[in-house]
């Protein structure tokens, strides 16, 4: 393995020694020290900053310092091989200062150097910096392996397959695991830089976490790192390489934390078997850094001018930088769900268009301008819709109860879902439903509403189907009854008549009443073939009811022996009929209970437990605050809310 590292080495010489000389085209110069010692290339970027990057030891010092400054200008980089042949096999110490980021290969083949003092200020080293020196060449120096100098890890040995680099190493050379046998390693909290080719071709590598820190990743760090299955870049890395981890053929999952800014070239070329990429809020450039590959993978990423480079994610977010968002005109063929953040205060009306998954919009809680309500965008109030994603899957949409208007382009995207527009909604946009606003929707739509609304206006103006919510035809949307008769209706309690209506003022009569009990109460009515009362004909649609009521003491009939059939019910009769069914409950507090009503003596004798019991138990409610009008006839609207109110207090179920 060391002589691969000795062929890294080499070629690094070669591109730096490429790289130098185009930059010495451009503003600098080889340089001789005025004392003859050191030869280098001086830089001089701009008249405050002169630069010196060390190419040559001329001198015989074998205890070598080298000077933070030469002839004015300051010392920052060692390159390859500087100390001359005379004296690279007799040096025994250096002394590195802080001024130094950059050592390439300088001491290598110094065999007798042992002493080594290097600064903390390094962003680079080779690790062929100090190859085959005493130092290196003594086993006291490795750890676990590893060969470190100073706070850097320059090299690890062959053989090995889980590494822990130890605290306070803030550094990893140019090639340190390049070509080793290592399977796992753990990177300290230390570590700030990892430098060009770290773990090139460890094919083996499979496990590495990043720490949070880390600054600095240099390119081709994990190139062919091919059993790498997961990596996760840190916030504190603002630039994601070129190339850096290109031919790790099992990478699957790639998170970029938010702090990263950018995702360079080819970061991720020739990774084939991607499934999950997560890209942070602060990416605002990658440059083709991901493969075009066979199958989409999940993509959850930050929305930015310049960052989508043909992803097509699953998640979008738009983040605290986005204001006023846009029309896309290419689809995103695998957006599931949509991030709104806090600063967006524009929604267009073919925001996301044509985005046949995307089934969940979610806006932030402080966003001041927007809201969301189980995946669909409203205003902040929620008075307006703003947008309905079209993948969602439901067949009818229930606009909720307090929406007032509709937006140009609301449900315009999905063409296939039934809508419910209930009579809060007044307002309607031109193209809320029929894409008005250049992207046409075909077909004919269904709009689910109640009569006498603007609902059913809107749809017949625009011959679209209109199917009416009202359970009968004669029961508007904002009768005081609607929600019972819907109730009764739905459970099959009461039904209408045979036109259509439901007749909720008409007076219900008595052998109905017993009907609707005995239809609630389950009864088997196969039994009855005959009934005590002589006005009972047992034939009758109502006759097994009414035989059924007798026969279990829920109805006593007239004392001339008669049912009354026919007979309008009173109120006190159908409070008298249920607490017979309840089982004639024990009632206690009467007198307190109908001090409260000033003609509760016109309650008569037979009703008066029945009417306390009924008032106690919320059955009955008085026609005002003093009035029970015991008397008074039932209407069925007022029969469907009494059975309402008993159903869902579970009283039928006792």
């Amino acid at each position: 393995m060391k002589s691969t590292r000795k062929i890294i080495s080499v070629l690094l010489a070669v591109v730096m020694m490429i790289s130098v000389m185009s930059v010495m085209a451009v503003d600098s110069f080889a340089v001789t020290s005025e004392d003859g010692l050191w030869e280098f290339i001086a830089y001089n970027p701009n008249p405050l900053v002169k630069k010196a990057e060390i190419t040559n030891y001329k001198g015989t010092d074998t205890n070598l310092v080298i000077p933070a400054e030469i002839d004015g200008y300051t010392v920052t980089a060692l390159l390859n091989n500087i100390v001359n042949p005379s004296v690279r096999y007799k040096i025994t110490s250096v002394v590195i200062p802080d001024s130094v980021t950059y050592i390439d290969s300088a001491f290598a083949n110094c065999i007798k150097l042992s002493d080594i003092q290097i600064p903390d200020t390094l962003t680079y080293i080779s690790c062929g910096a100090f190859d085959n020196t005493a130092f290196s060449n003594d086993e006291q120096n490795w750890t676990d392996g590893m060969l470190i100098v100073g706070k850097y890890l320059l090299q690890v040995k062959d053989g090995i397959t889980d590494f822990a680099v130890p605290g306070g190493v803030i550094g990893l050379s140019y090639g340190a695991f390049a070509d080793s046998d290592v399977q796992s390693v753990t990177l300290p909290d230390s570590l700030k830089f990892i430098s060009e080719n770290a773990f090139r071709d460890c094919s083996e590598l499979k496990s590495v976490t990043l720490p949070q820190g880390l600054e600095t990743i240099g390119k081709y760090a994990f190139m062919s790192c091919s059993s790498l299955e997961s990596i996760t870049i840190p916030s504190s890395v603002e630039v994601v390489p070129e190339y850096c981890f290109r031919y790790c053929t099992e990478l699957k999952n790639i998170v970029i934390s938010d702090g990263v800014k950018v995702i360079e070239v080819g970061a991720f070329l020739d990774c084939p078997n991607i499934e999950y990429i997560y890209i942070g809020s602060a990416v605002n450039q990658i440059d083709q850094a991901f493969p075009e590959l066979s199958r989409a993978p999940y993509v959850e990423m930050y929305w930015n001018d310049n960052n989508l480079s043909g992803l097509d994610p699953a998640i979008l977010h738009f983040g605290d930088n986005c204001t006023d968002l846009l029309n896309f005109a290419d689809p995103y063929n695998n957006l599931e769900k949509v991030y709104i953040g806090k600063t967006v205060r524009s929604i267009p009306a073919a925001f996301l268009n044509n985005c046949n998954k995307l089934e969940w919009f979610e806006v932030d809680a402080e966003n001041p301008y927007y809201s969301s309500i189980n995946g669909v965008i409203y205003n902040k109030n929620g008075t307006e819709l703003v947008r309905y994603p079209q993948g969602k899957s439901e067949e009818i949409f229930i606009i909720p109860d307090g929406v007032k208007k509709l937006r140009n382009g609301a449900v315009s995207n999905a063409p296939s879902v039934k809508i419910l527009v209930p009579p809060s909604v007044g307002v309607f946009e031109d193209g809320w439903i029929d894409g008005n606003y250049g992207g046409a929707v075909a077909g004919q739509r269904t709009i689910y509403g109640y009569t006498e609304t603007a609902a059913e206006a809107f749809a017949k103006s625009r011959d679209y189907i209109f199917i009416p919510l009202n359970p009968f035809a004669d029961v508007p949307y904002n009768a005081w009854f609607l929600e019972a008769v819907k109730y009764s209706k739905e459970k099959g309690f009461i039904t209408g008549y045979k036109n259509g209506n439901f007749g909720p003022a008409d007076k219900l009569q008595r052998q109905d009443f017993i009907v609707i009990l005995a239809r609630i109460a389950g009864a088997d009515l196969d039994s009855y073939d005959a009934c005590a009362l002589s006005d009972v004909d047992i034939n009758a649609y109502y006759g097994k009811s009414v035989a059924w009521a007798v026969a279990n003491d829920i109805i006593k009939g007239y004392e001339n022996g008669r049912f009354g059939v026919g007979d309008a019910i009173t109120r006190e009769q159908v409070a008298t009929i249920l607490f017979r069914l309840m089982g004639s409950p024990e009632v206690t507090g009467a007198d307190e209970t109908l001090a409260l009503f000033a003609d509760a003596g016109r309650i008569s004798n037979f009703a008066k437990d029945a009417m306390v019991w009924a008032v106690q138990n919320g059955v009955i409610s008085g026609k005002n605050a003093t009035t029970l009008a015991p008397t008074a006839t039932a209407s069925r609207a007022e029969i469907a809310t009494i059975i309402m109110r008993m159903d869902k207090a579970g009283l039928f179920s006792e």
